[in-house]
């Protein structure tokens, strides 16, 4: 893909309405019709959570994923950009979560205590995770520079 669609025109000023602008060097623009590219993306996600009992919650997603683009040109000749597998592809994702609730505070097994201060300091504390786990970024294997 060129470096810019939009090219400006540089000339010398002639005329003296020309100078009085805020950027007399700049006398038009021109903008081409150049495609300025595509991306398409596919995925299949899958996710499947269990509330448990005692407070515990457990959950796992998967994601299979493709992300193609078409953003440059292998050759200037082109008529339009190479279809390829963008870098920012990452065809895997595993994330698995949870969270427990701690057994503290009232209506719980510890430290269920009348003292309304004490009710406060210990209930409702939770210990939550999150893994993200995910395949790297695509090999760049042509030798070919793009444009």
């Amino acid at each position: 893909m060129p470096a810019s669609p939009i090219r400006f025109s540089a000339v010398l000023p002639t005329r003296p309405a020309q100078l009085l602008k805020p950027f007399p060097q700049y006398t038009g623009v021109t903008q081409s019709d150049l495609p300025f590219g595509r991306s398409t993306y596919h995925s299949l996600q899958l996710e499947i959570s269990k509330r448990m009992s005692n407070g515990l919650y457990f959950g796992v997603a998967y994601t299979l994923s493709k992300l193609m683009e078409a953003v440059s040109y292998l050759n200037a000749n082109d008529a339009k950009p190479e279809k390829v597998i963008s870098d920012a592809d990452r065809p895997q994702r595993l994330v698995l979560h949870g969270l427990y609730e701690l057994p503290f505070g009232p209506g719980r097994r510890f430290a269920s205590s009348s003292n309304p201060v004490l009710k406060r300091v210990v209930g409702n504390w939770q210990v939550n995770w999150v893994a993200n786990l995910n395949s790297g970024a695509p090999l760049a294997l042509s030798s070919a520079e793009r444009l």
